[in-house]
């Protein structure tokens, strides 16, 4: 199966581009011709200074709150808390700048032969087209090992090439030469308000308040041609090759750390870092960058039937995907390249994943291209534990640390708890307090604990006990002991989120008033109760002696439970409210399905006919539209077992994306903010291949279940390097929707259960029938097991 994704004429669009990225540093290539651009982003150049403090509230204002809520004042509460008890927005990550290419001498229209590609499987785009006997070709790619991107052109034929590149920002700049290099140095604003906020000066660059500094250079490695630099641009002449690369450093040294505003500082960093590139120049540094990335990339594997259109053009393919014809290729094609965005935008040293990954163009981009705590940072990351992608998972484990810091902070001074806490949404200066706006989606503290379950569940996969001691366990101690201080006694008796909402969603009271705080949403006391749940679990396997877990044993039993509405759904709220949006986008009391393991048929099948009910009503009422609720909705129906829905959704989401890269799509929320419109959005991208692993292995539960949601439309196909809980991989393969044969490999020695829809055998490495009953007390640290159906 070619795992590429190709076009036959230029972007003309950010939506047409192609992305790349080393993990913090890439950007968007357009495949022009006579002019071409790769516009460029670094993971730290937002907008802000760092400096900002959050307010204070005093604990009769949320005690106030409180009463307004319990007495059923819920209109009253929310106004309380918009005018009361909220913050500031977020900062807004920048672009940090545009290198152009211009050609002389070539048509602007030259696209005989054209190609432009995008190599999954060696993350390296190439360009190419003929021009008047001349075949010229641009190869890209963004470098983790040497943290560069390089760019190589070169002209076959009659006659060379001549050109120039040149480097352009939206941001404050000025652009330099001196003998060796080209470069820009500029400086981010002090403040941006986000793009929904309508003010005069949006954009500031404010006197005593510097923004992040940064320098950008181009350096060429290699020509054949006549170069001359200046201020603007590299001038190559007569060439047949020119190999550059791109090096960037700005001043942010780290959460809490001071910026370095100093050029010169920032300009021997960069002249440092390209000591050692003038030393391996282009061809090494492109296999070291293959090595690198293929060593993640290849370490599973999904191969789907081939369908009539496979061989056809990326865009054609997809037009000929949302007219129903039968390409199920299209959607292993669609699972990796959501892998390789990931790998693309986080890796070890960089920043998590942001809204939009990586890639931004805009000054104020869409939600300031921020972290979502509510749903959306988190679905970036719920590929990472059965893929493999381990090492992708270490930047969202640095924010959930620095967020600890902070929001020990935010715990004591907003709600006067112990432990730390997160609300919606953070950004580079991690942010932890509520932002400004409305209670429904900038009141709810919940945000950590759910960052949280992340790194429980990365324990459940590695069983890495150093991990979950020196990491994990304190993090989540944290969560739990704010969680404990939370919570208050209602007039039943049982311990309440109080004010809590339900992310971005409504309800009506009474008099027929939308609102939005209440108590103890479905979504507060399911994550709450994961979490408890998580650290008696910890006790026992770390067997710890720690004061808290007498508290929360005493806690557990006195939460709420689950609650049926009259129609026979799974509420969302405590009382049985009128919803605003019967078709909401959130599936936010649905966390115990998925991601979470609190509804199952095992704990309670009647929560689980609950929760299809409620599937049922969102989606018969058009929820699913955004990219990544759909994406989530796979998930969903995958825990169901429920093949069928599950793809219906993938396709779905495949179909709805009207971008020709295929990023996922959001489409305006209709909340009457001037200017918005589509944009592109990464979670629906990176939460589909979560989707997909789980339509072909689960493991919740300590129950290894092969091929739970097998769709009728992948008839045959095979898997490898599937990560299950217990720190088992699987390799499997299925004929004419029937498992052929799974492959389970043991790395820690855990306990192995299976459960397939047949009747199996288990063969062990000699090739003896292994017993079941001896398998689920443990197997043998790296023993292979072959699964047949008998």
């Amino acid at each position: 199966m070619e795992n590429k994704l190709w076009y036959e004429r230029p972007a003309a669009i950010f939506t047409d581009a192609l992305p790349f990225g080393n993990g913090s540093f890439g950007g968007m290539a357009y495949g022009g011709t006579a002019e071409d651009k790769i516009t460029l982003n670094l993971d730290t150049l937002w907008s802000g200074t760092g400096t900002r403090q959050e307010r204070q509230i005093q604990k009769e204002t949320l005690q106030r709150a409180r009463e307004l809520i319990f007495r059923g004042d819920y209109r009253e509460a929310d106004d309380f808390i918009r005018d009361h008890m909220l913050g500031f927005y977020n900062e807004s990550y920048m672009p940090l700048g545009t290198l152009l290419l211009e050609y002389e001498g070539i048509d602007n229209t030259s696209t005989e032969s054209y190609r432009r590609t995008l190599d999954l499987e060696q993350a390296v785009i190439t360009t190419s087209f003929a021009d008047r006997g001349r075949r010229i070709e641009r190869q890209l790619f963004a470098s983790f090992p040497q943290n560069a991107v390089f760019w190589k052109i070169t002209c076959k034929g009659q006659g060379g090439i001549s050109l120039r590149m040149y480097l352009d920002s939206k941001l404050r700049h000025k652009c330099m030469a001196d003998g060796e290099a080209y470069w820009m140095e500029g400086e981010a604003p002090s403040h941006v308000e986000p793009n929904y906020v309508e003010c005069p000066d949006a954009v500031l660059y404010e006197e005593g308040k510097k923004g992040i500094h940064f320098v950008c250079s181009v350096r060429l490695l290699h020509t054949d041609g006549r170069v001359s630099l200046d201020s603007g641009g590299i001038h190559i002449r007569d060439a047949s090759e020119a190999e550059i690369c791109i090096v960037c450093e700005n001043g942010y040294q780290g959460y809490g750390k001071e910026l370095e505003s100093d050029f010169s500082i920032l300009r021997g960093r960069v002249q440092k870092r390209e000591e050692s590139i003038l030393e391996s120049g282009f061809e090494k540094a492109k296999r070291l960058h293959i090595q690198d990335y293929s060593r993640l990339y290849k370490r599973t594997v999904l191969d789907l039937e081939e369908g009539a259109f496979s061989g056809y053009p990326t865009d054609v393919r997809l037009a000929k995907f949302r007219e129903g014809e039968k390409d199920p290729a299209f959607s292993a094609l669609y699972f990796n390249y959501g892998r390789y965005l990931l790998i693309s935008s986080s890796r070890k040293g960089g920043q998590p994943a942001n809204l939009q990954g990586l890639w931004n163009e805009e000054l104020r981009p869409a939600w300031s291209s921020n972290y979502t705590l509510n749903i959306n940072t988190q679905m970036n990351y719920w590929m990472a534990e059965e893929s493999g992608l381990w090492e992708c998972l270490e930047p969202y484990m640095d924010l959930v640390r620095d967020l600890s810091v902070q929001g020990t902070i935010t715990a004591r001074e907003q709600f006067h708890c112990r432990g730390w806490a997160a609300c919606h949404n953070t950004d580079l200066w991690r942010q932890t307090s509520p932002v400004a706006g409305e209670a429904k989606f900038a009141y709810w503290p919940m945000g950590g604990v759910w960052l949280c379950a992340q790194l429980y569940t990365h324990f459940m996969y590695s069983r890495d006990l150093e991990y979950l001691r020196e990491c994990a366990y304190p993090l989540l101690r944290g969560a739990a002991l704010f969680c404990l201080d939370w919570l208050v006694e209602g007039k039943d008796k049982k311990l309440h989120t109080c004010p809590s909402t339900s992310p971005e969603n409504a309800f009506r009271d009474k008099k027929g008033r939308v609102c939005s705080a209440t108590y103890s949403s479905a979504l507060d006391i399911s994550l709450i109760r994961e979490l408890f749940e998580h650290m008696l679990y910890i006790r026992e396997v770390l067997c710890l002696e720690d004061e808290i877990m007498e508290k929360i044993e005493k806690a557990l039993p006195r939460l709420p439970e689950y609650k049926t509405g009259a129609d026979g759904c799974l509420q969302e709220w405590q009382e049985d409210y009128e919803e605003t949006e019967k078709g909401h986008r959130h599936f936010s009391l649905l966390y115990g399905l998925y991601p979470g393991e609190l509804i199952t048929d095992s704990r309670n099948s009647e929560l689980t006919e609950a929760a299809e009910k409620l599937l049922e009503k969102r989606t018969s009422n058009g929820s699913g539209q955004t990219g990544w609720s759909c994406a989530w909705l796979i998930s969903l129906y995958a825990r169901l077992g429920d093949g069928q829905n599950a793809y219906k959704y993938l396709e779905r989401l495949i179909r709805i994306s009207p971008y020709l890269n295929l990023f996922a799509y959001h489409p305006p929320l209709g909340a009457g903010f001037e200017g918005e419109s589509d944009v592109f959005q990464i979670d629906g991208n990176l939460g589909a291949p979560a989707g997909i692993m789980e339509m072909l292995l689960q493991s919740q539960g300590g129950v290894i279940r092969l091929l739970p949601a097998l769709p009728d439309e992948w008839e045959s196909g095979r898997v490898s390097g599937l990560c299950a809980q217990g720190n088992f991989r699987a390799d499997i393969t299925w004929e004419k929707g029937r498992l052929k044969e799974a492959v389970i490999c043991s790395e820690a020695g855990s306990p192995l259960k299976l459960k397939y829809r047949e009747h199996v055998m288990i063969l062990d490495d000699a090739g003896r029938p292994a017993d079941p009953c001896i398998l689920e007390k443990g197997t043998v640290p790296g023993s292979r097991y072959r699964v047949f159906v008998v």
